[in-house]
């Protein structure tokens, strides 16, 4: 996903103030926005070995945990949900946010095969 096309509440807004002064979550929720991993439409399975590397977290469980106590801090308020069986999560309006920026009839950025194929492997999803 792109940096530029996500407003500032998802930076510095209401997400900020509820993770506050932990840094590893604040570097979670970045991960989680704008990996590799993260697909355009936010609803990915978390790779948390990945995760664990890329967040300098001690071990695949310290992964899953930080991103679980994202879950607890941001599913009020409506920014991600998280699967704790699966490993599913969604970023809440992702693909608002990637794809409401393509409205012209020419413009075809992601409309194609790619984002097709996002919405395929979204279906496996709880969400």
């Amino acid at each position: 996903m792109s940096y530029a096309r996500w407003d500032r509440d998802y930076w510095e807004g209401e997400v900020r103030e509820a993770i506050g002064t932990r840094h590893a979550l604040c570097a979670v929720w970045h991960w989680l926005v704008a990996s590799v991993h993260a697909t355009s439409i936010g609803v990915y399975r978390v790779p948390f070995r990945s995760l664990a590397t890329a967040c300098f977290l001690p071990s695949v469980q310290a992964a899953r945990n930080a991103v679980a106590d994202l879950a607890d801090l941001l599913e009020p308020l409506g920014k991600m949900r998280f699967d704790r069986a699966t490993g599913w999560v969604w970023v809440v309006n992702a693909a608002r946010k990637q794809h409401d920026q393509i409205n012209k009839p020419e413009d075809k950025r992601r409309r194609g095969r790619a984002l097709m194929d996002e919405i395929g492997q979204a279906k496996l999803s709880p969400f």
